[in-house]
């Protein structure tokens, strides 16, 4: 399965890593450092996705026309928010050569444009370029509208105009793929099903073959309507009128017991799409108690496919779920702190069995879970490589709404391996896109009952 990026219900996510929202208290991470002038307050974070905020990529937008008022107030605001960006790169930045850039000759280049006088879009597409130019596929701009989209995805008070489902273009089949149905949306109502693939939006590519993505067609005013060439696994394409309403929700862990072949044995399947959303602890916890309300399980499978990370408070929420102690630590330029968790047992799921399934699109802090139930002998992993991605984000929030996050941290894990260069290699390997089988012939779903119905001691297949 190839890298694919992440869309909820036109909500675009265009970034490598995934979405930026700032942590509850209990676990914040220590304020930045003040320089001068003062760093607005740091709050830790790390990579998320959706529903996923609409957020920045590394590949350099097209220019917005210069329009609005430039004033000398709005120049002076331009240069303190830049200076603030610029000090925080120069001092908290995780990779203390700014990844190849020439940080010094970024100043006085930025500072020059910002000088001759901007209008607030154009500042922040300059703020955007600037910070893009470190490439970790983690740090970012958003403008002050992005901003408050991040804070309302986060508090669960999005609402948007479409048609329900959580997206994804797969740039190099010219298609999107549909990883979530929200249930009595349009979308449902029409008919569209998880692994089904768009083709086309009113007769126009979704993905052109040079890589542009119109996901964010499926928007449009309520009560309109729109043409979808849509596939199915294994089935010819069909079209599927689907109408636009007000949609409001987030994603959640979902989950059910597998049937297997011997009748004596309880597999569950739990469905985790991201770790950022705040009701994702709640909803990860009520589905393993309903997966072991009728006894212990003899196996767990934990879908972390299209999981592209989140929130520490929730990475340690749910890994004591499943394990205790500390697993690694978090480093940054100067300090480290390490992952310490609490035990938090649901049933059995302390010493269950785990297959983890991972994919490309599994990155950051979904990456660093997998990962650590692997290395303390509690999962095997099934599926694709990761994507190596699992530095921690802080956020900077300035005086006119926008916000900067900015990799201020690696994770460590106990075996020392640099998973940000090598990603995680499954133990089993399964090659098949996710518009290629349904949920009733899911072929990781295959292989993770292969492995938790094997008798104990039998080896792992050959990767």
């Amino acid at each position: 399965m190839k890298p694919i990026r992440f869309v909820l219900a036109c909500v675009i996510l265009i970034s490598a890593c995934a979405p930026r929202v700032p942590l509850p208290t209990p676990t914040r991470a220590p304020a930045a450092t003040p320089t001068t002038p003062a760093l607005p307050t740091a709050t830790e974070i790390v990579e998320v996705s959706p529903a996923p905020p609409l957020v920045v990529t590394a590949t350099l937008l097209p220019q917005p026309v210069q329009s609005g008022t430039i004033t000398p107030e709005s120049t002076a605001r331009h240069l303190r928010i830049f200076e603030q960006l610029w000090n925080t790169v120069d001092t908290q930045y995780v990779y203390p050569d700014f990844h190849g850039v020439d940080w010094e000759a970024a100043y006085s280049e930025f500072e020059s444009r910002i000088e001759s006088g901007l209008s607030d879009e154009i500042f922040w597409q300059a703020m955007r370029e600037m910070v893009d130019r470190l490439a970790d596929d983690h740090s970012a701009f958003l403008t002050p509208s992005e901003a408050r989209e991040e804070d309302d995805q986060l508090s669960g008070t999005l609402a948007y105009v479409g048609i329900g489902v959580y997206a994804a273009a797969q740039d190099d089949k010219e298609q999107a793929v549909i990883f979530h149905v929200f249930p009595g949306s349009p979308a449902a109502e029409a008919g569209l099903r998880v692994h089904d693939a768009i083709l086309r939006i009113d007769g126009q590519r979704v993905v052109d073959a040079d890589g542009t993505e119109h996901l964010d067609w499926l928007r449009g005013p309520t009560g309109t309507s729109t043409v979808l060439t849509v596939r199915s696994p294994g089935a010819a394409p069909r079209e599927v009128t689907v109408t636009r309403r007000r949609i409001s929700g987030t994603l959640h862990s979902t989950g059910r017991v597998l049937p297997v072949e011997a009748a004596n044995q309880s597999i569950g399947y739990i469905m985790i799409p991201t770790l950022w959303d705040t009701a994702i602890e709640d909803s990860t916890r009520q589905v393993l108690r309903d997966l072991t309300s009728g006894g212990q399980l003899d196996g767990l499978i934990v879908d972390m496919r299209i999981n592209a990370g989140g929130s520490s408070n929730n990475l340690l929420a749910l890994l004591g779920f499943f394990t205790a102690g500390q697993h690694g630590e978090f480093a940054g330029r100067d300090q480290t702190r390490p992952l310490e968790v609490v035990a938090d047992p649901i049933g059995n799921s302390q010493n269950v069995p785990l297959v983890i399934l991972i994919s490309p699109d599994t990155q950051s802090y979904a990456e660093v879970l997998s990962g650590v139930l692997r290395e303390a002998g509690r999962a095997q992993l099934v599926g694709q490589t990761t994507a190596g991605n699992i530095e921690t984000i802080y956020g900077y929030d300035f005086e006119d709404g926008s916000r900067a996050w900015i990799a201020r941290e690696t994770f460590i894990p106990p075996s020392g391996d640099d998973w940000e260069t090598t990603g995680l290699i499954p133990d089993v390997t399964v090659a098949a896109d996710w518009d290629e089988f349904a949920d009733q012939d899911d072929p990781y779903i295959a292989a993770a009952l292969d492995l938790l119905t094997q008798p104990v001691g039998t080896a792992l297949p050959p990767n």
